[in-house]
């Protein structure tokens, strides 16, 4: 197919692309040849039904994860290539966000806040989650200068012990149930309590496609394969640059890269004296700098934390975001996004935060926070059956953890 411009997502302005290491890094946006030939979006190819075989899914979050469950249901032989991901971006109050939570520690949710569900599959999925106390429905509320909003019911949920431990949870769920084969990041599966998910040597960044199928391989100098197919299901610019680096792979990559995100800033905040408020989430309406605040020690299922003090995570809106990077960024943005967030979430409910004792654990400029672009096409995933590889991701249905489940699901019928 010839090569399409890519769709702005409605509401969400169009980040920089990410393209130095490190989430606190500088942005800077990219020049893209449009006209770039890309992989077919899967409905224009007839592809679907050639037969079964060994298939590779890299990736740590919802798209390579139920990407691989569909494979497993349709008969093929699947090992998941596994590391951290965005769902879990969960820091405890003193350790490293690459330390697995400890139970009653306290801890901020720093990446997905909430999982909403609108397909019918993913809503019975997260009710049986639900169900086995994987997590709950937390009391989440709209909030603008004109006070607090309910919802008439739950919207949606958040892991009962946080959303890394929820995450951990559903893969040992779908990989046992599956009979997938896990190979992980993480110094013991399953996790236990302060073990830590190093990025690296483990992490899988070599993809060759040799005569008898593609091989992947780690900086340990271990290799697995041969593969019949690869799927992919990670987007961050930083590891499209690192770990796509062969000709075979080359297409995907540059078609990748043409992802856009918004990239909010993110700022974990301890308060020594608790706020007094009696709701755990809200949405912000309204307001120049802030679009999401949380109450992580009441965002825990029936219990609360081992912390003297009250945790919340604050996350700015995209265009505010984009802007204050862009003005001031890496050495300036942080002290300025702290006081624009607690100057606005105390206007909003009539608190000098000030008093409270508020000290900034982390902020943070997300350099892949949410995807801000389509691709043009409703496929749901992108497909080179040349290499028989394919790709998939929330960027490729809607920005959400459900549209990444669904983005995976899309990318196994197809294979």
């Amino acid at each position: 197919m010839g090569g399409r411009r890519w769709l702005a997502r409605s509401s969400v302005p169009l980040g920089p692309e990410a393209e130095a290491d490190g989430e606190d890094a500088e942005s800077k946006a990219a020049e893209k040849d449009p006209t770039t030939s890309p992989p077919a979006p899967v409905r224009e190819l007839s592809c679907q039904g050639q037969g079964r075989g060994e298939v590779a899914v890299v990736g740590g979050g919802f798209a390579a994860l139920f990407c691989a469950e569909r494979l497993a249901e349709l008969g093929f032989s699947v090992t998941l290539f596994r590391a951290r991901s965005r769902l879990s971006a969960t820091q405890m109050e003193h350790e490293h966000n690459t330390v697995f939570t400890r139970p009653g520690a306290g801890f901020f949710d720093y990446g997905c806040q909430l999982i909403t569900a609108g397909d019918p599959w993913f809503r019975e999925r997260m009710r049986a989650y639900e169900k086995l106390g994987f997590c709950h429905r937390p009391d989440v509320r709209v909030m603008s200068k004109d006070g607090l909003e309910a919802f008439p019911e739950a919207p949606g949920w958040a892991g009962a012990h946080g959303m890394w431990q929820f995450q951990e949870q559903v893969v040992q769920e779908v990989v046992t149930r599956s009979k997938i084969k896990l190979i992980s990041t993480a110094t013991s599966w399953p996790p236990k309590a302060g073990t830590r998910y190093p990025d690296t040597p483990l992490l899988v960044e070599d993809y060759h496609l040799g005569p008898e199928g593609w091989v992947l391989s780690n900086q340990k100098g271990q290799s697995f394969g041969p593969f019949d197919t690869l799927c992919g299901a990670f987007n961050s610019q930083v590891m499209l640059n690192v770990q796509l680096k062969r000709p075979e792979v080359a297409r995907m990559r540059e078609y990748l890269k043409q992802i856009r995100f918004a990239t909010p800033i993110v700022a974990m905040v301890a308060f020594d004296k608790s706020l007094g408020l009696d709701f755990t989430s809200a949405f912000v309406a309204g307001d120049r700098c802030l679009g999401w605040v949380s109450n992580n020690n009441r965002k825990v299922a029936g219990e609360r934390f081992e912390s003297r003090r009250e945790l919340w995570t604050l996350i700015g809106t995209a265009d505010y975001s984009y802007h204050l990077f862009a003005q001031f960024g890496t050495r300036g943005y942080k002290k300025m996004a702290l006081k624009d967030f607690l100057e606005s979430f105390g206007t909003m409910v009539g608190k000098n935060l000030q008093q409270f004792g508020p000290e900034a654990i982390r902020i943070m400029h997300w350099e892949a926070g949410i995807e801000a672009n389509t691709m043009p096409s409703d496929a749901g995933c992108l497909w080179d059956a040349e290499h028989r590889l394919g790709w998939c991701g929330p960027w490729a249905t809607f920005g959400s953890a459900e549209g990444a489940a669904l983005s995976g699901r899309h990318l196994a019928e197809v294979v």
